[in-house]
């Protein structure tokens, strides 16, 4: 209740400021369980109807919030997950489809995209961010804004802490840039028992251009305007079947 808490005070910031969405990051209700430390995602998991309670307290706000956790799913599997609430209820709810090796979490399969406000968005959640085909399947199916919830609260070691942090500033420009979509990060900050967030909040426009990035030490909340039309086809990057010979290798990397 906690999380709730802080997402209610940042969501009376936002209709403070004429803020219309808010991104929260991934497993902001109840944590990230650091399986390599013997905790279990199943204590921190709830099920699409506890989380509607839990969630309770913030539908009466005007303004649409994206809210990480672990679900437990009906079929007893585990994901991480992210809710889109808006007009005082969970409109969707998106698995993360790469979670990552070693983990119970499951991966989801779809990436489905809504309308809110106008504007085409889609949901993808931290890891994802990794691999190209998340963010060009959103892409092409009409998505102008893609939403990324992250938690990276879980570094130790400094020379990884050096890689991921700049993989966590390039990715979002590399995946604005390639489908021509706004880009809005939602990382976690500060440090716990050990373990230091890169605290990589930020929002990319379709140029890649960067609009706001966070202090990644301190919770706070940041904002810009972004452009929530899909810009005319440019079919540069897309087109890569008209070099057929390119194209065959580049399929065979992919099909095996």
């Amino acid at each position: 209740m906690d999380a709730v808490e802080l997402i209610r005070e940042q969501l009376t910031q936002c209709e403070r400021v004429g803020v219309e969405l808010l991104c929260c990051p991934e497993a902001i209700l109840g944590g990230l369980a650091h399986e390599s430390d013997g905790q279990s995602p199943h204590d921190v998991a709830v099920s699409v109807k506890e989380l509607r309670r839990l969630l309770a307290p913030l539908t009466s706000s005007p303004v649409a919030t994206v809210v990480g956790f672990t679900e437990h799913a009906d079929d007893g599997q585990l994901y991480s997950s992210a809710a889109f609430l808006a007009d005082g209820a969970v409109q969707a709810i998106y698995r993360k489809v790469y979670p990552g090796y070693r983990t119970v979490i499951r991966a989801g399969t779809q990436l489905s995209v809504f309308t809110f406000r106008g504007a085409v968005m889609g949901i993808m959640i931290c890891n994802d961010l990794w691999y190209v085909e998340p963010a060009r399947i959103l892409a092409s199916k009409g998505a102008a804004v893609i939403l990324v919830p992250t938690n990276s609260g879980h570094l130790r070691n400094a020379l990884l802490d050096n890689r991921f942090r700049n993989r966590s500033e390039t990715l979002p420009v590399a995946r604005a840039v390639d489908n021509t979509v706004s880009v809005v990060v939602a990382d976690i900050a500060g440090e716990q028992q050990g373990r230091a967030a890169l605290g990589s909040s930020r929002i990319i426009d379709p140029d890649g251009a960067l609009l706001c990035a966070a202090n990644p030490r301190e919770v706070g909340l940041i904002a810009a305007t972004i452009d929530t039309h899909s810009r005319p086809f440019d079919r540069r990057g897309w087109d890569g079947h008209t070099n057929a010979a390119v194209h065959r290798q580049y399929t065979s990397l992919v099909i095996r």
